[in-house]
């Protein structure tokens, strides 16, 4: 009998047990929930601020002033990101020439959102390894397309690659050789020309930087594709950037590549350590893919920055 009703008091004091760490469990999600939902807000509101900054530079064409928005806003969608949401940035005004006689980009709304599977950006990112290098540096100064360059150095980034976009690939040049060193573009039509044919266009933004860090051998090298108009967060179907650290005795030492679907920017690029002192580069392939209702439908850059002497 003693046993007995030991054994029905352990029992109850397991089914305790067990509803304690139900209810400590949902209160903890709860809090969790609610702890999102004010970050949430706040970053909603610092967001709401920014974009009738950025909109305000817009309107008084503040080139400088615009830049500064776009990194805040960009930071902002970042954070949201973390937590789970994204913002849907839009157009809200037509292109515009500028005081310069150059256009700007349009004012933009937004929109939050949970992050959906459909927000998942799909892509690729590798980082050469010495083999890998060794096959690039081998491949410089040849004319190759960018489907052959990842063939040969980054296979793995054809690897679930939809059809549309590996022949698209296939059929862009890789720039790489030494006679291709100037910015290149394969819009051959102005944007006056394409605005009065009726022809709607984007603007994409390459560049390529390296930066020596103090008191060290370390570089950060980087180069960087970003739309600019119509707004700098209007997202295209595919994008990419092979980004190189050369020396001047002709041989790439690190090298970086990324790429994605239906995006506004791409980076490639890591901090290197040098092993010897010496004039560097940072170069960039770039290509933007914008779509066939759009002028020219692909566009193509080289990026340089030119020799940077590192000790």
């Amino acid at each position: 009998m003693k046993k007995r009703i030991e054994m029905r008091a352990l029992s109850v004091l397991l089914a305790l047990l067990l509803v304690s760490v139900v209810m400590v469990s949902a209160g903890s999600a709860q809090q969790e929930s609610n702890d999102t939902e004010i970050i949430k807000t706040s970053l909603t509101e610092l967001l709401d601020e920014q974009v009738i900054d950025y909109n305000q530079a817009v309107s008084v064409q503040d080139h400088q002033k615009i830049m500064q928005s776009v990194e805040k806003i960009d930071s902002t969608l970042l954070k949201l990101s973390k937590i789970g949401y994204t913002a849907d940035l839009s157009s809200t005004s037509q292109m515009m020439k500028g005081q310069n006689n150059e256009y700007i980009p349009t004012t933009v709304k937004y929109e939050i959102k949970e992050i959906s599977r459909d927000d998942v950006k799909q892509g690729h990112s590798f980082t050469a390894s010495e083999e890998q290098l060794k096959v690039y540096n081998e491949l410089k100064g040849e004319h190759i397309t960018t489907g052959e360059f990842l063939e040969n150095v980054f296979p793995d980034a054809l690897n679930g690659m939809s059809e549309s976009t590996k022949q698209f690939i296939y059929q862009q040049p890789f720039i790489c050789s030494e006679d291709q060193n100037t910015g290149l573009s394969t819009n051959d039509q102005t944007e006056e020309q394409q605005l009065l044919d009726g022809l709607p266009f984007i603007v994409v933004h390459p560049e390529s930087s390296l930066n020596q860090r103090l008191f060290s051998m370390t570089v950060d090298f980087e180069s960087y594709s970003r739309v600019w108009l119509p707004n700098p967060w209007y997202t295209i179907p595919y994008m990419s950037v092979a980004s190189d650290l050369e020396k001047d005795n002709g041989i790439t030492y690190a090298l970086d590549y990324k790429d994605g679907c239906n995006v506004y920017e791409m980076k490639a690029g890591f901090a290197y350590t040098v092993l010897s002192s010496g004039n560097y580069k940072t170069t960039g392939g770039h290509i933007a893919e914008v779509g066939p209702l759009y002028f020219p439908p692909v566009q193509t850059y080289f990026t340089d920055t030119g020799w940077t002497y590192i000790s």
